[in-house]
């Protein structure tokens, strides 16, 4: 298209020859095909096609701005287009240094996060896969601990068998079918009323859940923002304005991580039913449960010892 084609296409829209979206069209075609009569002859393959693609929403949002009596069609958008690169090669700029960052410190990501991710209540070490997606299958229960403590012989007697079904039932969330059937078989429990106290205490948990998961990814993008302006601040030199501000943005990020790690670890936001909601399903009081579990933990810390 030539210059006085591209400047008549405001006068065929009112004039309703062309749509707007037709219009926006052809110019994106022209654009891709003469990308040096608007200003991007050095862009080529796929950075041209990405830009070009990326500057037809905005396109249809200018032709709604564009005003025929302030001057032609071209220059003004020649001085979008020009605008609209900076942006682009930015957005391009800071995805290449999040990546970056992701690639060099994907060994350190693993080691922290077998450390500090993946300390649960009921775990005895950190699971072979860190990732959060499989911490679920990873995790260890009250139960596995529990056996672990204490011999067979033991196990067989009334107080136990009820300290396994108490442990299951605070541990519900993280429970599998085989981890049921095993409760079962130990505590003496029905199997399928041992399911349905699981499923009504689960159906309780999803806000804890929630607001268990939206933490835990308030913390890791608290990590993920360290890590970054740690990179940045290699780059840089220090006692400069830019490194004092990146200087300070990575340690209230470091806070950040490490105080909800923290506060992680200690059980903070735990997806697990209250006592209160167990005894009332077992049809015991409240301080049973808690003596259940304060058995649990004295067998567990004679046994450490």
């Amino acid at each position: 298209m030539t210059a006085t084609e591209i400047n008549e296409l405001p006068e065929l829209v009112a004039g309703h020859r062309f749509n707007k979206d037709g219009a926006c069209e052809k110019i994106i075609t022209d654009m891709y095909l003469h990308p040096a009569g608007y200003y991007l002859g050095r862009m080529t393959g796929d950075d041209l096609g990405d830009f070009v693609l990326s500057f037809l929403p905005v396109l249809k949002k200018l032709a709604d701005k564009y005003n025929p009596g302030q001057g032609p069609l071209l220059p003004y958008l020649r001085s979008c287009i020009r605008v609209q690169l900076q942006v682009f090669k930015r957005q391009r700029r800071n995805a290449s240094f999040s990546e970056n960052c992701l690639r060099t410190t994907i060994g350190q990501l693993y080691e922290d996060a077998a450390e500090n991710y993946s300390r649960q209540e009921y775990s005895l070490r950190p699971p072979k896969h860190p990732d959060p997606e499989e911490l679920r299958t990873a995790h260890y229960t009250a139960v596995t601990r529990f056996k672990l403590c204490n011999t067979k012989s033991i196990l067989k007697t009334e107080i136990k068998k009820k300290v396994i079904l108490v442990l299951a039932l605070k541990s519900c969330y993280y429970l599998d079918d085989d981890d049921i059937t095993r409760v079962a078989e130990t505590s003496g429990c029905d199997r399928q009323d041992l399911v349905e106290k699981i499923r009504s205490l689960r159906a309780s948990l999803d806000g804890k859940a929630e607001r268990s998961h939206r933490y835990q990814e308030q913390r890791n993008r608290a990590y993920f923002y360290h890590k970054r302006y740690t990179m940045q601040l290699s780059y840089l030199e220090p006692g400069t304005r830019m490194y004092d501000i990146l200087h300070r943005r990575d340690k209230k990020q470091q806070n950040c991580w490490k105080n909800k790690t923290c506060r992680l670890q200690h059980n903070f936001l735990r997806i697990a039913p209250s006592n209160k909601d167990v005894a009332a399903l077992l049809g015991i009081c409240e301080r049973q449960v808690c003596y259940y579990i304060s058995y649990a933990k004295k067998s567990m810390e004679k046994q450490s010892t």
